[in-house]
């Protein structure tokens, strides 16, 4: 319900002073004061409000874990504790990632100069080191999944939930990871800019020279589209171990 709120403002807010822009809201001295850089730049952006609201359900969602992997120890089906200790380390890896990239140091600081250290093949190896990373996490969470289809007999919601979760999360890993196949991120965010008010263009290419391998229609894609992809994903995460947190009774399937 919350992360909808937020992603509801989120999209209107960028419709409205970014696209729009009535009565030159966007131009004012409050909004210049507050961000210089377009409504998208300050509320999708890496650690801003739709991030750190990513981060809270995510933590949200391991502690779940943890209570239904302890609460698990009491029961006589062992492997149950297993199946929330792969949840809690599945989601501990999406909190560290969303919030640290491990993927782009792996990829920068390892792959990258043992594989590709002279540059032409630089993004064919970030993207199939990220893949690869994605690949290990998703095996890991799918371990999860398919472990509370087994328990969840009685509450079909966590489950119907949880693929959900996956849906979300998947289209935006598999987005991220393949981004440098072709720029494609940067192409079909450009079909977008010329939509935006003239503004966010310029005030975009004041800081163009910090991020010069980066266009507006790359940041559209990478935090507009994929934060609020991820959002969603860790909402209907965290709902689906909320609902079996609330489960008093989780026993194996009979069968």
């Amino acid at each position: 319900m919350v992360a909808g709120v937020a992603l509801a403002l989120g999209w209107a807010g960028f419709l409205l002073l970014d696209v729009v822009n009535p009565w030159g809201i966007r131009y004012s001295p409050f909004w210049q004061e507050l961000t210089p850089f377009g409504f998208f730049f300050w509320y999708f952006r890496e650690g801003g409000p739709v991030e750190v609201l990513q981060w809270s359900l995510l933590l949200i969602a391991v502690l779940g874990c943890i209570a239904l992997a302890v609460r698990s120890t009491r029961l006589p089906s062992k492997p149950l504790v297993w199946v929330f200790r792969a949840g809690a380390l599945g989601i501990i890896w999406m909190l560290a990632e969303d919030a640290t990239n491990i993927r782009h140091v792996i990829s920068l600081e390892l792959t990258v100069p043992i594989f590709a250290p002279d540059g032409p093949m630089k993004n064919h190896v970030r993207t199939l080191t990220e893949l690869a990373l994605y690949a290990v996490l998703g095996g890991i969470m799918v371990s999860f999944l398919l472990g509370v289809r087994r328990c969840a007999v009685r509450r079909g919601n966590a489950w119907r939930l949880l693929l959900g979760a996956y849906a979300f999360y998947g289209v935006a890993a598999v987005a991220s990871a393949t981004r440098y196949v072709g720029d494609w991120y940067e192409k079909v965010g450009g079909l977008f800019v010329p939509l935006l008010q003239p503004g966010v263009q310029t005030d975009y290419e004041r800081v163009a020279p910090f991020v010069p391998e980066y266009g507006l229609g790359f940041w559209l894609m990478d935090w507009l589209v994929e934060e609020s992809l991820e959002l969603m994903g860790a909402a209907l995460l965290a709902s689906a171990v909320l609902h079996l947190v609330s489960w008093a009774q989780l026993e194996p399937k009979s069968d």
